[in-house]
């Protein structure tokens, strides 16, 4: 997949090109790219970034892919039983039935977010040497420098092995940080990614601006998301540091409260999000939006359990429960349509990460290191419900209760199943919820080899890379 790195890039950048370079097509061969045209001026070096964006963007990766996953191995969302394809891929994530040639979405995801790695190593190879302003060109690395770092630690939080299980010290995925035409297949350890993933978000820091438009990742975005990966590492002074250089930045003021709580694009807490709504970025039936509801032909294939409707509805003013409607299979109203379609346009933008995750990233780190983590976590809750008290619980309690509020605050996030296994917590079903599983994919233990994706065995079969040990 990683040895014909220029075929690859070639088809993303001339697609780009073409309305402000004529005749490329015909001046130079369909199997190489001309840097020469492509990293000629900083405007059509940012046409390669924005290709990147277009490329996470799909339903293989953020657009659906990671986010559906992540919902349907937690415990609070199931799929509905098809009537012909009994192996859709979200059934068998659903139904922890994954192997390396049954793979749910793993070969999407893989495939895409290497590819988008792969173009984003030759910007960064050219960017330095493309003539325009300087500060376009430090925007465009710092942004690419980021994208890079995000996307690892999200091939690394699902291809291997949760930060708690070895510290660190099982295997990673591929690290690709530079240009290459052959095939890497040393996947080094986990601890050897979230090196790289630091290294490459503190280089984007410097280089980047506080939020301004969060259509595109920016400083305070980088260091909301440096909070979660030192978060995942379980580094908790330096989720805190840098959850609160985002507080700092944004202020409480910027949370949504009961009375403005939306699910509108680019609200006040949005800090990175991907916009989709627009008719040339719509991925139609394959949105987040569209497998939640029935709205405007949506295939509506996830409901979320009983259970977690009683949670999200236990206080009446909080517009979270507020979600929920009719579904087309029970009479609990189960479809949760926190992910609208807009316009009729099948999609709804997808967002990254927000400020209420940063506040409740805060909580948990403080609460970790013995800090005030409540404070942090009432910061949101309070602006959930008029219910909500300032919480009186410390340590391990208080970390439950975040987690409470993280599933409640973050469902269909990214978040899901990852929050289990972080914190080597197993998943437990509510059996009454998930009646169309067998009994024992009802409680699934954190360090179940199935909690994670399998290094798809297309790739396995063509690199000869090693797979995961543990039960693929």
């Amino acid at each position: 997949m990683m040895k014909n790195i220029k075929t690859i890039v070639y088809m993303l950048v001339m697609s780009i090109l073409l309305s402000s370079c004529e005749n490329v097509l015909e001046k130079f061969p369909d199997d190489q790219i001309n840097e020469v045209i492509v990293f000629s001026t900083v405007t059509k070096a940012n046409g390669v970034l924005m290709g990147v964006y277009n490329e996470i963007a799909g339903t293989s990766y953020l657009g659906a892919g990671l986010y559906l996953r992540a919902a349907m191995k937690g415990t609070d969302f199931r799929a509905i039983k098809p009537s012909l394809n009994e192996r859709n891929p979200l059934r068998v994530e659903y139904e922890y039935s994954e192997t390396a040639i049954l793979n749910g979405n793993a070969f999407n995801m893989w495939s895409s977010c290497y590819k988008a790695l792969n173009n984003l190593n030759i910007l960064l190879a050219k960017i330095d040497e493309v003539p325009g302003d300087d500060g376009e060109r430090n925007r465009i690395k710092g942004e690419a420098l980021a994208l890079r770092a995000m996307i690892h630690f999200d091939l690394v939080r699902t291809f291997s092995y949760p930060w708690i299980i070895g510290n660190g010290s099982s295997q990673g995925i591929p690290l690709v940080v530079e240009v290459t035409g052959a095939a890497i297949i040393e996947r080094g350890t986990v601890a050897d990614v979230y090196a790289q993933v630091i290294t490459d978000y503190k280089a984007a820091e410097a280089l980047l601006s506080p939020v301004e438009n969060s259509r595109f990742i920016n400083k305070t975005a980088v260091q909301a998301l440096l909070a979660r990966t030192y978060l995942y590492q379980e580094d908790w002074a330096n989720s805190l540091i840098y959850a609160e250089k985002v507080i700092s930045t944004m202020g409480s003021s910027s949370l949504m409260n009961i009375s403005n709580f939306t699910r509108d694009p680019f609200n006040s807490e949005s800090l990175f999000e991907l916009d989709l709504i627009h008719p040339n970025n719509s991925v139609g039936s394959s949105a987040i939006s569209a497998q939640l509801t029935n709205d405007n032909g949506g295939q509506e294939d996830i409901l979320a359990t009983l259970s977690f409707k009683t949670l999200l509805t236990q206080f009446a003013d909080d517009p979270r429960g507020q979600f929920f409607q009719e579904d087309r299979e029970t009479t609990d109203e189960l479809s949760y349509a926190k992910y609208l379609d807009v316009a009729q346009e099948g999609s709804h933008n997808v967002v990254v990460i927000r400020l209420s995750e940063v506040f409740l990233i805060a909580a948990e780190a403080a609460a970790r290191s013995n800090g005030d983590g409540a404070s942090y976590l009432f910061e949101v809750t309070q602006r959930r419900s008029t219910s909500y008290t300032l919480s009186t619980l410390t340590g391990d309690a208080l970390v439950d209760e975040i987690a409470i509020e993280r599933r409640k605050e973050l469902a269909v996030e990214g978040h899901g199943v990852y929050d289990y296994i972080r914190r080597g917590k197993d998943i437990t079903r509510v059996a009454s919820d998930h009646e169309n599983i067998p009994l024992d994919k009802i409680t699934i233990k954190f360090d179940n080899y199935q909690t994670i994706y399998p290094i798809p065995i297309e790739e396995i079969n063509a690199s000869g890379m090693v797979q995961t040990q543990g039960g693929y």
